[in-house]
């Protein structure tokens, strides 16, 4: 599993069952009733150095208004 998927499937499994909160969705969901939370795929890049390999995630999360 890439580490991509690991942090985007912990951040659902922590952000489920939140107090008022509907639901948590990869997606935008198309029956879903607001107050629900959206966590998109990450954005990773790369900032590795000659010596070392490193990488930035950068999770995209929304809540309709």
């Amino acid at each position: 599993m890439s580490a991509s998927l690991k942090l985007q499937k912990r951040m659902v499994a922590a952000l489920t069952g939140m107090a008022g909160v509907t639901g948590v969705y990869d997606g935008p969901p198309a029956d879903a009733a607001p107050p629900y939370l959206v966590v998109g795929p990450d954005l990773v890049g790369d900032w590795g150095t000659k010596t070392e390999t490193g990488h930035e995630h950068r999770v995209p999360s929304a809540a309709p208004a």
